[in-house]
């Protein structure tokens, strides 16, 4: 599982395939490599758009049921960006991931979600 230091907010690309299953396991660690407890965070979303003045295309969180984010592990910070199948079309994207509750929100990561088309039909 990959693990991101989010000081200051970390720039990272993520590559999918159209419709194809998506499972991004990351751990969020601190700036002494420790995971980041995000225990008073009750939520977690993640936004991708064509740039940012458009609307979005979509959207994972952690009340989706298409598009989503599993905080059970946030204690530990392990979150789980899924979907079973990445219904866009293949195009570059721009994204930010943000954890919350609701009062406060930490922007873990942004950068670009490239979708790239199959090879193979």
């Amino acid at each position: 599982m990959p693990t991101i230091n989010i000081s200051p907010t970390v720039t990272l690309d993520l590559i999918a395939k159209a419709n194809d299953q998506v499972s991004f396991p990351f751990v969020v660690l601190d700036d002494s490599s420790s995971p980041v407890n995000f225990s008073g965070m009750t939520n977690a979303k993640m936004t991708l758009k064509d740039n940012e003045l458009l609307s979005e295309v979509i959207s994972f969180s952690s009340t989706g049921t298409t598009y989503t984010i599993d905080i059970s592990n946030r204690t530990l910070g392990a979150l789980t960006v899924n979907c079973n199948s990445l219904a866009i079309p293949a195009d570059e994207y721009f994204y930010d991931f943000q954890v919350g509750n609701t009062t406060n929100k930490i922007t873990v990561m942004q950068g670009k979600f490239i979708v790239m088309s199959d090879i193979t039909n």
